[in-house]
């Protein structure tokens, strides 16, 4: 009998109260029927384009949800122990020392004005993990752990004062200090040139492989998710439209959907190869499938067949796809593939103008 998952999220629903001055209309569904698993020791990837609900699915996970946002329905199982309606006292114990959090901006993450090794070492302190004098020392060795230069200096240093890489590994110190069972790092690389990506991907990896720690990134990069992640979850107007061995998915799409952002990605490499998904209106209800009120005439095909509601369905490859009432969108995605790209009509060269009789 295989061991339970370390992370089980199921139906999960989120919503945000109006924006508008006195909290009048209708609530704002983000996150709808979301479900998630993911193995201690495993890595899973969190794709989709902006607004998809990824941000707040993570922020959901470890109770950080901002002002006016909730969790209306579902679970989130972390050990087994219950997280949604749990206590602020039980989510403190999780976040930190069983739960380490990259965040997407490490200069906002960082207090400008506290040095980088105290604020690694209040991690340390708060959970009673040692004395603050044998903090500081451990704050140190975190940081020549995540490879920064010069970790005693960078300890003395203030956020502005170092680079946006080594902001980046010290914030990876900190969500490391206790050898936490799952790691979610939400857009780890987003300002990042490629060489630092390449380096805090690789301390995440490293994490991962010597302490077992599981890991959730929340990303747009298909890239990283195919060759750094086991898994892929694709997430859609709030909704989990995929998911699967990462591989699998990106290379033979079920839904259409995730063939649309598959082109869209081959279109940045090769011009005239897909353009980007047509995203639905935010204001729309999430439900059924929000790929078929996208706009635009290439989405047309995929309109009909998924205006009737969806369920995600577990295949025999491991891949889990929305279906429509037990059937799957092959004819969605035929319809997807056929109006993929036109020839681009060739546009003649401009004549040159004709001199001015005052010219001649």
């Amino acid at each position: 009998m295989s061991a339970a998952p370390l992370l089980v999220v199921r139906g999960l629903g989120v919503s945000y109260a109006p924006a508008r001055t006195g909290g009048g209309g209708a609530r704002s569904a983000v996150l709808a029927g979301v479900d998630l698993d993911l193995e201690a020791g495993g890595t899973l990837a969190v794709v989709g384009e902006s607004g998809a609900g990824k941000s707040t699915l993570l922020a959901a996970l470890v109770g950080l949800l901002p002002r006016g946002a909730r969790v209306d329905a579902g679970s989130i199982r972390f050990r087994g122990e219950e997280l949604v309606g749990a206590s602020e006292t039980t989510l403190r114990c999780a976040r930190g020392r069983a739960i380490g959090v990259v965040f997407q901006d490490a200069l906002a993450a960082f207090d400008p004005v506290v040095p980088i090794g105290t604020q690694v070492a209040e991690t340390l302190v708060a959970h009673g993990a040692c004395s603050r004098g044998a903090a500081r020392e451990r704050a140190i060795e975190l940081l020549a752990r995540c490879r920064l230069p010069d970790p005693a200096a960078a300890a003395r240093a203030v956020a502005h004062e170092l680079s946006g890489g080594m902001r980046q590994r010290a914030l990876v110190a900190s969500a490391i200090a206790h050898g936490p069972a799952l790691l979610l790092a939400d857009e780890p690389t987003s300002a990042l040139d490629p060489t630092l990506a390449a380096d805090v991907l690789d301390l995440l990896e490293a994490e991962r492989a010597t302490r077992g720690t599981a890991l959730l990134v929340v990303t747009h990069d298909l890239a990283l998710a195919r060759e750094r992640c086991e898994r892929v979850a694709v997430l859609h107007r709030g909704r989990v439209v995929e998911t699967g061995p990462a591989r699998a998915v990106f290379a033979r799409p079920a839904h259409p959907y995730v063939e649309e952002l598959v082109a869209a990605r081959r279109a940045l490499e090769t011009p005239g190869a897909g353009a980007p998904p047509h995203a639905a209106s935010p204001r729309s209800a999430v439900g059924g499938c929000a790929f078929a009120r996208g706009a635009g005439s290439r989405a047309r095909g995929a309109r009909r067949p998924c205006r009737r509601s969806s369920r995600s369905r577990e295949t025999p490859r491991g891949r889990s796809r929305r279906t429509l009432r037990g059937r799957s969108l092959p004819s969605a995605a035929r319809a997807c593939r056929r109006r993929r790209t036109r020839p681009t009509p060739r546009i003649p060269p401009r004549a040159a103008p004709r001199a001015s009789s005052r010219a001649r």
